[in-house]
């Protein structure tokens, strides 16, 4: 097997390194909170570096060639780490950027190994093990949290470039450079194309997974009332309809906080943007597992699986009576406020969402018409039809205003 020229190599890797640097360093621009992005470019101007270094090594003395270059790549490695850390925010100090190029420069200092081109082999090779091993161990952590498309594609190609790292270590403890010395260009330009192809294809993956993010976070934001966080209209009707297909029990709630018009008229629209956060921040943290969304203004719908009339009346009871506790923080420390809600069940309408929110409406209506304040569970959404589980409020706190 012909020997593949080791320079030819070289150049081919800087070239691509240049463009798949650049690419990343994009990516990174076009998203600036992934800081991640800027390590991982960095990682690749540290690894140009030392690409650059290896090519002089004729023209330069041998320890600052091979300590240049040595160092530059165990820094990428390090920057590697460094961002798998920052992408799945979790604490990245800078020792894992230059611990690796430290401790190599540490190990070199012994003559047995500096002065050994088959020791310093080993060296870099299990350090570049240590690095990738960790990198693709950090993003299989986010798998399940987060599993983006590119994400373990990625974990996998760590994976394979950890593999030949080890078997370059195989080779050189097996065949040392006085018994391949022959054909050491051919092993070295064999793996050194395959760690060319696998770097890009890394890099591609890095940049496509910090963009897979960002369009995740996109999407989201999208489907979020800026207020409250809640889903907004469209986005409920999407997730609801989605949850009812299984044709499991479930009810919908409507709530309507009363008298909205009075906090804005009497505090102004900052007092009700208060109080509509801290309803839709109660109602988040008493049920983490709805589908809650702001049906538009102070109206907001909450659909629940799993529970029939009596455990959806409860619900309701609980969110009215606690809601008319709360302190919302306006001028007069007493106020408070309240909500009336209709609430229909897949027992009685179905699973089309279409009749549970009319049922639910039509019960919210009652509840307004009935004094406000209270609960009202509806059948259908003919209102004549008697209602099977009226809930009053018989007591509760008011504003002074007569919430």
């Amino acid at each position: 097997m012909p020997a593949i020229d080791v320079q030819t190599l070289l150049i081919v890797a800087v070239l691509l390194h240049v463009a798949t640097t650049m690419l990343v360093w994009t990516v990174w621009r076009h998203n600036p909170e992934e800081t991640a992005a800027a390590a991982w470019a960095m990682s690749g101007m540290a690894t140009l570096l030392g690409l650059l270094l290896l090519m002089t090594r004729p023209s330069l003395p041998t320890w600052p060639s091979i300590l240049g270059h040595n160092i530059a790549i165990q820094i990428g490695f390090g920057l590697l780490v460094h961002g798998a850390l920052r992408f799945e925010r979790r604490p990245a100090p800078l020792w894992t950027i230059f611990g690796g190029a430290a401790l190599f420069v540490t190990v070199c200092a012994i003559p047995a190994v500096g002065d050994d081109f088959d020791r310093r082999v080993l060296l870099a090779s299990c350090l570049a093990i240590a690095h990738i091993g960790v990198f693709g161990a950090v993003l299989w952590s986010g798998r399940t949290h987060e599993p983006l498309p590119s994400r373990m594609p990625l974990v996998m190609l760590a994976i394979v470039a950890a593999s030949t790292h080890a078997v370059r270590v195989v080779l050189t403890l097996v065949a040392p450079l006085e018994e391949y010395e022959t054909s050491r260009g051919t092993w070295i330009g064999l793996l050194g194309v395959w760690l060319l192809v696998v770097s890009v294809a890394a890099a591609v993956l890095m940049a496509l997974l910090v963009r897979e993010r960002a369009e995740a976070r996109h999407r989201r934001v999208s489907r979020l009332d800026p207020l409250t966080g809640a889903l907004n209209r469209r986005a409920f009707v999407d997730e609801a309809t989605a949850r009812l297909v299984d044709r499991g029990a479930a009810a919908l709630l409507l709530f309507d906080i009363d008298r909205f018009k009075r906090i804005n008229d009497t505090w102004g629209h900052a007092a009700g943007d208060r109080v509509i956060r801290a309803f839709a921040d109660l109602v988040a943290e008493r049920v983490p597992n709805g589908t809650f969304g702001r049906w538009g203004g102070e109206e907001f719908a909450l659909l629940i699986d799993g529970s029939d009339v009596g455990a959806a009346q409860r619900l309701a009871e609980e969110i009215r009576r606690v809601f008319a506790g709360t302190d919302l923080g306006l001028p007069d420390r007493t106020a408070r406020a309240t909500v009336s809600i209709g609430v229909s069940v897949t027992d009685f309408v179905g699973h089309e969402l279409e009749p549970m929110l009319a049922a639910a409406d039509a019960g919210l209506y009652a509840a307004k018409h009935g004094g406000r304040n209270r609960v009202v569970v509806r059948p259908t959404a003919v209102a004549e039809e008697p209602v099977p589980v009226p809930v009053a409020a018989m007591v509760a706190p008011c504003a002074r205003f007569g919430l």
